[in-house]
């Protein structure tokens, strides 16, 4: 099976991933991370329990020390494609989602549910199983973004300019960067968590690679700085975003005849699954 985003270990570029159903140990392993809110690390302990093997053009990886060592390095992107892969196959024809939709326009709800009288079942749900898969279809493990307000790094001694920004590549966010930034800021604030994810992912500032310390030090401060919404900050967020599980769908107001595409909320099929309600 293809993932959208290739992941890159050792010289080496992985494009396929084969799964299998998940154990009761992987499930209950995977739901104890994420009941004390180690979301990622959940996820990143549901592949390794449920992963088979990863491939690249010329080989294929089986051993299960080796596959637990590649599954950090998977983009995150890729993961949670590979999760609800996973998931419908334990699940088969249960990846139905529930939602209520309210028209930009108009206001109307549009309801979509599974609903059941005595002789008759409506379902009108969308199913994830369904969503349009975006594809990487280049090698590199890199994009970047030109700012068009370059992010002035300043001193915070004296407040002198040390750094103007103006350029930033990053890499397409792993598991591993998720779970070092969930170690980090946790989930109180997915804000700061989403920008520690990207100062993790960092890998060159103007044209310079940067290093641990670095980003440690500097990262952050840099997307929490941000200041053109329109320009610098969507790029970067469409990028991140540009490639796996489209969980946008079309929806058709009945009222006005609005056309828009929300996103479903793909979590209560994760949490359904993993059974941690």
């Amino acid at each position: 099976m293809r993932v959208p985003v290739q992941t890159f270990y050792k010289d080496k570029v992985y494009t396929e991933i084969e799964v299998q159903k998940p154990k009761a140990s992987t499930i209950a392993e995977a739901s104890s991370l994420m009941k004390d809110n180690k979301i990622y690390s959940g996820l990143a302990m549901f592949l390794k329990g449920s992963c088979i093997s990863m491939s690249t053009e010329d080989s294929v990886v089986e051993d299960s020390v080796s596959i637990k060592s590649l599954i950090p390095k998977m983009p995150y992107r890729s993961a949670e494609f590979s999760m609800i892969q996973i998931m419908t196959k334990q699940y088969e024809n249960q990846d139905g989602v529930e939602g209520i939709y309210p028209c930009p326009l108009c206001g109307y709800k549009i309801i979509s549910q599974l609903k059941k009288t005595d002789d008759l079942e409506i379902d009108t749900r969308d199913f994830i199983s369904t969503l349009d898969v975006n594809y990487k279809d280049d090698d590199s493990p890199t994009f970047k973004v030109d700012l068009v307000d370059p992010i002035k790094i300043k001193d915070k001694r004296d407040g002198s300019i040390i750094e103007e920004v103006c350029e930033i590549e990053m890499y397409y966010p792993t598991l591993e960067h998720c779970m070092n930034a969930e170690a980090k800021y946790g989930h109180n604030n997915s804000l700061k968590l989403q920008f520690g994810i990207y100062a993790n992912s960092l890998k060159a500032v103007n044209g310079q690679d940067v290093d641990n310390k670095y980003r440690n030090m500097v990262g952050i401060t840099i997307f929490e700085n941000i200041s053109n919404l329109e320009h610098d900050f969507r790029a970067l967020s469409d990028e991140n975003s540009k490639y796996g599980v489209d969980p946008r769908i079309e929806k058709i107001c009945p009222e006005c005849n609005k056309v828009w595409r929300p996103q479903i909320n793909t979590s209560n099929f994760f949490v359904s699954a993993l059974r941690l309600n």
